[in-house]
C-alpha cells in the first residue's frame, strides 16, 4: 500500500483537481499527503523582480497553507505541505525524495498566474525523472469540488512478458488493493504476415501485409496461455484478481486504447520504457496512451534507468517471473 502522496500544485483549478482522487487514494491506504507548490525562477531582474517575488512567495505560501488546512478537514488523513523555489519538475522530485513519497498524483496540465505556467512538459518531466510512480489525470474544465469518490474498480495494464513492463506491477497492484480493484494484463502482438512467393519477373514493390489468420489466431492462442500463467503468479503474490487478455494489432497504443473503452476500464497502469521479445517500445506507446487516453494513467520508469532505487522491488519481480 502506499503511505506516502505528493500532489503538486500551482494555485490553479485544473491543478487542483488532483487532490480530491490523491485524498481517496490515502484514505483507502491509511496514507499521508504532502501538498507542493513550486517558485519558479522570475524573467524579471532587478528591484522590480525581487518584489515580485516576495509577492509571489507569501502568496503560495498563503495558497499552499490554505489548501492544506482545507484538505486535513475535508478528507481527514494526515497532510503536509511546502512552498519551494526552482523549477517545477526539479521541485517535485526533491519533495518527493525529501517525504519518502512513494506515489505522486498530478493533473496533466494546467496554468496559474499571468507570470507563470504549469504545462503538460512539467508532468512530462516529473514522469521521466521521478524515481516513483505518478498517477497522472486528465484534468477536467470544471473547477473542483469537494472530496468524491474516486474508485477504480478495473485497473487495465499493458504488457509484453518483459522484465522492464512487468516494473508497473507493483504500484498497480498497490493501487488496485487500495480501490479493492482487479488487474486485467493485456499483451499486443502483430499480425503474422502470410507468406507470398515473390516474382522474380515483377519490378520491386512494396505489397501489403497479408496477415495469416490462422497462424495469427495460434500466436494469440499461445500467448495467451503464457500470460494467463503470468495473471494467476500475479494473484497469487499481490492478492489482487488477475485476469489475461491479448489482441492482435499493428498499432498498440490505439488497441490498448481502445480495450479500455471497450471493456470499461477506469485506469490504465504501465511501465514508460520496456521491449518486448517481438517488437514494441514501451516508451512511446505509453507517451500515445497518455495523450490520447481520457483515462487516469500511473506511470513508472522501470528501476533499470533509476541506479538509486535500483533494487527496490527486485525480489518482487523474481518472484513473478519465477
Amino acid at each position: 500500500m502506499f503511505r506516502m502522496l505528493l500532489v503538486p500544485l500551482d494555485r490553479s483549478p485544473l491543478a487542483e483537481q488532483a487532490v480530491a482522487p490523491a485524498a481517496e487514494i490515502a484514505r483507502a491506504c491509511g496514507a499521508a499527503i504532502d501538498l507542493v507548490i513550486a517558485q519558479a525562477p522570475s524573467s524579471l531582474s532587478g528591484l522590480r523582480g525581487s518584489a515580485s517575488n516576495d509577492a509571489r512567495w507569501n502568496a503560495d505560501h498563503r495558497y499552499i497553507e490554505s489548501k492544506a488546512r482545507e484538505l486535513a478537514a475535508e478528507a481527514s488523513v494526515p497532510v503536509t505541505h511546502a512552498a519551494m523555489r526552482g523549477d517545477p519538475e526539479a521541485v517535485i522530485c526533491e519533495r518527493a525524495n525529501t517525504i519518502g513519497a512513494d506515489l505522486i498524483v498530478m493533473t496533466s496540465h494546467g496554468r496559474g498566474g499571468l507570470s507563470r505556467a504549469w504545462l503538460g512538459s512539467v508532468t512530462d518531466a516529473v514522469v521521466r525523472q521521478a524515481a516513483i510512480p505518478v498517477l497522472v489525470l486528465h484534468a477536467g474544465d470544471g473547477t473542483p469540488g469537494p472530496v468524491a469518490n474516486y474508485a477504480y474498480k478495473n485497473i487495465l495494464v499493458p504488457f509484453d512478458e518483459s522484465p522492464l513492463a512487468a516494473d508497473i506491477l507493483p504500484a498497480a497492484a498497490a493501487l488496485a488493493r487500495a480501490m479493492g480493484a482487479s488487474l486485467t494484463l493485456l499483451e499486443i502482438v502483430a499480425h503474422v504476415p502470410m507468406l507470398i512467393p515473390a516474382d522474380p519477373t515483377l519490378p520491386y514493390t512494396v505489397m501489403p501485409m497479408i496477415p495469416d489468420e490462422v497462424a495469427t489466431e495460434q500466436l494469440v492462442n499461445s500467448t495467451m496461455i503464457a500470460l494467463t500463467a503470468t495473471a494467476r503468479r500475479c494473484h497469487e503474490q499481490y492478492g489482487v484478481a488477475t485476469q489475461a487478455a491479448v489482441v492482435a494489432s499493428e498499432h498498440a497504443a490505439e488497441a490498448i486504447i481502445a480495450f479500455a473503452r471497450r471493456q470499461r476500464m477506469d485506469a490504465i497502469a504501465m511501465s514508460t520504457r520496456g521491449r518486448g521479445a517481438t517488437r514494441w517500445l514501451l516508451g512511446s506507446v505509453a507517451d500515445k496512451v497518455l495523450r490520447s487516453s481520457s483515462l487516469p494513467v500511473l506511470l513508472r520508469r522501470p528501476n533499470s534507468v533509476r541506479p538509486q532505487r535500483e533494487n527496490v522491488d527486485a525480489p518482487a519481480r523474481a518472484a513473478l517471473s519465477s
